[in-house]
Formats: C-alpha cells, structure tokens, sequence
C-alpha cells in the first residue's frame, strides 16, 4: 500500500490529516464540557483538518480548522489532547519525530503522543515514556488525501471542464464541456512516491503521449505506468500537475482548440485547475418518461432488448423459478416494457407493468438483475450516470452491463468501469 507521506521538513505550514496505528484519522470529537482528539475517523471529514505551524527551538504546533490550539490538558491523572488554546503556550509545543516514514510528537511533560483505548475510545494522549506502535502516525496531506477519495472534475481557468474528446485517431482531454457529464469524471489514486494516476470511468488511465513534438493528456493506457504519473500540488485551493517530462500541465489553444498539454517549464494561470466533486447529469431525456409514466424498453450494444425471463434456480432459499432481466431478443416484445420511478439522490427504480420493481439479487456468486420486490428497497434504485445513453449504477457499486454466459446475455451489476457494454439506448416502447 502506497503510505501518502510527506517529507518530514515540509510538514511545517501544511493542512495535514494523521493516521494512528489502527488506521483511523485523528479527529476532534465534541463532548459536552469539552472538545478530545481521538483516532476515530476511518474517512477524512474537515474535523481531522489539521495545520502545522513552526514554534520555538524547532517544535511544532498543531492547529485545528476552527483557529484552535492542540494543547496537554491534565484532567483525572490523563494528559489529554485538546484543541482548547486561542493562543499558544508552552502546553501547545510539541518536539516533532520521525521514524519508519511517520512521526511521532513529544509534549512538554517529557512523554510521547499515543493512541490509548479507553472504555471503547480511542484517544490521542500525552502518555508513554517510551515510543511503540501507538506513537507512530502516518502523514497524510490532507487535501491530496480528500482528492483521492472522491470521484472529481476538473475545471479550467477558462470555466470549462476536462472531459474526454474523440478525435480521428484517439481520444484526448481537452477543456472542453461548459456542463458536467460522464466524460468529465475523474478519479484520482496514490501512485508512487506521492505522485497520482487519474482515470476515467471507462478504466483508461490519463497518461503523457508525445505526437509530432506535442506531449498531449489522452486517456491510453489500461495498465499505468509512468507517463501516467503525475505530481500533484495544491495552491490556492487549486491544483496543479507535473508530468514525468517535468513539465507542468496546462491548457494550451492550437488552431481554435484548447488542449490539455505537459507543456508549460513554470506555472501561470493557464497550469491552475479548479477540482470540484463531480455530480451526476441531470434526468435530462429521461424527464420525458419520469412525467408522463411513458412505458419505455431499454436496447443494448448488440441491438437486443431488455427482457424479463423465467429462470429455473437451485438456491434453497427461493423458489424454483425467478424472473430474471436478459437481452435474448432484437425485436422488441411485451416483456421488455419497463416503467421509471425516481429514487432518491439521483436514483431512478424499474418497474415492470405487474408492478414488479427490478433489483439487485447476489446469487451463487453474481449480481444478477431479477424482478422480485413489490416495494422497492435499496437494491431496487440505480444511480443514473448518463442519461441520454443511459449508465446505470446498482447498489454495489458496480455498473450494469450486458454478460454473456454460454449462449445467453444476461444484464448483471458487475462492472468496476464503464465500458462500451454499460451503455443502453433508452426508447419508447412501441408494441
């Protein structure tokens, strides 16, 4: 596992988030009489948000986002952690280590930082007199650290988004969409030595490709390597990248076209990006059939219909018979008429004319799609990612995509990446 470390020397003045032994991020967590740090937080939220200052004689202190001091705070024979001081006092400085790529702070009463588990909690306290595991935490810089969790968008200086642009020989990044849709999401991960690799849905990884002297941005690589690496810095609340020819990334206009090009030795403006959470499109043509409850049938890439089929199962806990979606047929039949309901954040539910509602059903090891819920649940509602190809997301996490199994295609919850077989035309049905 790739550790999201920071040089020791430039943790001073950085927002850094810290990692404890059990693997959750320090915290400040509110009680009634007062505020504790603790090691409680598996994700990063802004209460793990901690800044680093320089103090005297090389000590550190410790800030929280609310302009709060962490502080030894004695209560009951405990030297707590405590983000309690306005202004800092020798209680707040803390001898900053490190040790095996993590650190470890000292307080003034002479001992060490450590996570201790009391009574079920897990607090941040000055307490050993000797270094362990429980004094190591891992630096994480937490902005980098937020990016790499989240699906993202990219925008540029000129108010457009990164987005995924067919040419006549490949694909490119261009910023190039006024508006969000699925070719403008991006998801960011550690590479090595604190570099990323962002990819698209489509599982294509954003690499440097040098064509006719111009290191474009294209999304051509399955398997990374290091073209695909890129440094990540953040300034202003905005980032900027450095590709592995030591160039910075920046929005470059050739002939009326605005690339995304490893091209710029400093950075300006044009380096700078906006990363904003990307957000699933709009209903957009699916408003149409969510209004007027218009019966509609959804075609695959291979020119087949949705279709409700009986199926014969051997799970000891169902019948001996279920009701199973497939894409048998190119002509479209009775039993490819579904009805769409809207879900909840974004989510939409299948119905069929019985008033069976699609669903989720794990079976012998496969995310199949079955008929099966008067009422639906959570297993019943996709998130809907494209809408005018439509790009449906099950409860899983996994995308829907036509399977083919033997002789027949079934229409599974299964893909980790959008491929060209998640993608349905959404049309009247007409029978």
């Amino acid at each position: 596992m790739v550790q999201w470390t920071i040089p020791i020397e430039l943790i001073a003045s950085r927002i850094i988030a810290l990692k404890a032994d059990n693997g959750c991020f320090w915290s400040v967590v509110n009680y009634s009489d007062r505020d504790n740090i603790q090691a409680t937080k598996s994700s990063l939220d802004s209460s793990c948000k901690f800044l680093v200052l320089p103090a005297s004689g090389g000590k550190v202190y410790i800030k929280t986002s609310q302009n709060k001091y962490l502080s030894r705070i004695h209560h009951g024979g405990i030297d707590y952690i405590e983000p309690v001081k306005d202004v800092p006092d020798v209680y707040c400085e803390f001898h900053l280590h490190h040790q095996d790529e993590k650190v470890l702070f000292m307080a003034n009463n002479g001992k060490y930082l450590s996570r201790f588990h009391r009574s079920g909690i897990d607090n941040i306290e000055a307490g050993k007199e000797q270094v362990d595991k429980h004094c190591l935490f891992e630096v994480a810089e937490y902005q980098i650290k937020r990016i790499a969790q989240e699906m993202i968008a990219i925008k540029a200086e000129n108010g457009n988004f990164w987005s995924v642009v067919s040419c006549s020989d490949r694909n490119n990044v261009k910023p190039a969409k006024a508006s969000l849709d699925v070719f403008c999401q991006f998801s960011v991960f550690p590479a090595s030595e604190g570099k990323v690799y962002i990819k698209t849905p489509h599982g294509k990884y954003l690499s440097r490709i040098h064509h006719n002297g111009i290191d474009f941005i294209e999304p051509a690589k399955s398997i990374p390597n290091v073209s695909c690496e890129f440094q990540l810095f953040i300034h202003d609340g905005k980032i900027f990248l450095k590709a592995d020819n030591g160039k910075y990334l920046g929005r470059i206009q050739r002939g009326g076209v605005d690339n995304i090009e490893a091209a710029k030795e400093q950075t300006d403006e044009y380096c700078m990006f906006e990363v904003v959470e990307f957000k699933v499109a709009p209903f957009g043509v699916l408003d149409l059939f969510l209004n007027y409850y218009t019966p509609i049938a959804f075609r695959t890439d291979s020119g087949c219909y949705w279709s409700i089929v009986d199926v014969d199962v051997q799970d000891t806990d169902s019948c001996n018979s279920v009701k199973r979606l497939k894409a048998p047929h190119s002509a479209m039949t009775s039993s490819a008429k579904f009805f769409i309901e809207k879900g909840s954040s974004g989510s939409i539910l299948l119905k069929t004319p019985q008033n069976k509602y699609l669903s989720h059903i794990h079976r012998n090891g496969i995310d199949y799609i079955e008929v099966t819920k008067d009422v639906p649940d959570v297993f019943c509602q996709f998130l809907v990612i494209q809408s005018y190809k439509m790009v449906l997301q099950a409860d899983n996490g996994k995308y829907l995509s036509r399977i083919h199994r033997g002789s027949v295609d079934t229409i599974e919850a299964v893909k980790q990446d959008i491929d060209e077989f998640c993608y349905f035309d959404v049309v009247p049905f007409n029978k």
